[in-house]
């Protein structure tokens, strides 16, 4: 009897069996291929070399299998399925998602293995994509998927010079597509509020000087979309009752009487919504004593209009020349006096400023 020793050596471990028997020379064992695509491109020595030892003496084989598809509205996969014969593999999988000239983005996944041995084996490369938008009213999303395979045979020397042979490279590509039709999306929600002297919300209730206006804020930042991932808002339209006379995300109005604001927004995809809100304007009513309610008048600039004040180049001058005269019948014989402040502008127009009640007196 003899001892016959073998040892296989590789670049991922070394493995050593011995066993006791008959010296018998080993036959040479090749495994038939699987059946695998016409793609495939064989480089290099494909015969397995005499110096492999018998567990190696098999013909590399390779299949890729490509899959592709939607795992739900805003998730694509793309697969590379290897079987192969091999000692050595890599599978790769790059993923491409698209609709219409827009990429929804790209991915990439790639998985290796080294074995000692040869035989019947399978690995899977997956790579997912997700994408923001959901819905729209353009082209299908659409999902392309490269699935790449590449195998191989390697054997190390046990003796010097301790060499690495290759043979059986293989190498496959393979592609496949899925696509998904865009639902429609919704309409955006459109909001506006109103702000005026840190009060805001759906209207606000402003008190002005007789003649006056109030400079309200308006915003639409808290408008959406009609879902997440739906079509981005592309436009604001700010109108007061009934006309248009601004745009922009906020802004501001000067109010000079109650007004209703609307917004209009729209979607890359032209659908729009709109949403209301308000103002309610009054002017200010001075009050007299035993509540009489004083009638305002006005400077007519020669004296004969009450006990008016007028405002020149910031300094005040009273343009009644006899302000002893009642400006206002009131009720029961009683006369209230008022000063009225205007502001004179450089073209010689005024601008009312409001009125002081000064007092009041019975006839």
């Amino acid at each position: 009897m003899k001892t016959i020793a073998r040892v296989l050596l590789a670049a991922a471990g070394v493995l050593t069996s011995a066993s006791c028997r008959d010296a018998v020379a080993p036959a040479v064992q090749r495994m038939a291929p699987m059946a695998r695509s016409s793609h495939v491109i064989e480089t290099g020595q494909q015969d397995p070399p005499p110096e492999a030892p018998p567990e190696l003496q098999s013909l590399t084989d390779l299949t890729v299998t490509p899959d592709a598809g939607f795992t739900d509205n805003t998730t694509a996969f793309g697969q590379s399925v290897l079987n192969y014969n091999s000692t050595d593999a890599v599978a790769t999988v790059d993923v491409d998602v698209t609709a219409g000239t827009a990429s929804y983005g790209s991915a990439h996944a790639t998985v290796s293995a080294s074995d000692l041995l040869a035989g019947g084996k399978g690995m899977i490369a997956n790579a997912t994509r997700v994408f923001s938008r959901t819905c729209g009213n353009g082209p299908s999303v659409v999902i392309n998927a490269t699935a790449y395979g590449h195998v191989w045979n390697k054997y190390l020397l046990p003796v010097a010079p301790f060499s690495l042979i290759v043979w059986g490279d293989k190498q496959d590509t393979q592609t496949k597509g899925a696509s998904r039709p865009q639902t429609v999306c919704p309409a955006p929600k459109a909001k506006a509020t109103i702000a005026y002297g840190g009060a805001s919300g759906q209207s606000v209730s402003i008190t002005v000087p007789p003649g006056g206006s109030a400079n309200v804020g308006l915003a639409g930042g808290e408008s959406l979309p009609g879902q997440d991932g739906g079509a981005a808002l592309t436009s604001y339209s700010w109108s007061a009752n009934g006309s248009t006379f601004g745009s922009g995300v906020s802004t501001s109005y000067n109010a000079t009487s109650s007004t209703t604001f609307t917004l209009a927004v729209a979607d890359e995809d032209s659908h729009s919504a709109s949403a209301s809100v308000s103002v309610d304007i009054s002017e200010q009513v001075l009050s007299c004593p035993d509540g009489i309610t004083p009638i305002i008048g006005g400077c007519d600039g020669d004296g004969t209009g009450g006990p008016t004040q007028l405002g020149v180049s910031g300094s005040m001058a009273d343009c009644d020349p006899n302000p002893e005269v009642p400006a206002l019948p009131a009720q029961g014989g009683i006369y209230c006096y008022f000063t009225d402040w205007y502001q004179i502008q450089a073209d010689g127009s005024r601008i009312y400023l409001g009125s002081d009640l000064d007092y009041c007196d019975v006839e």
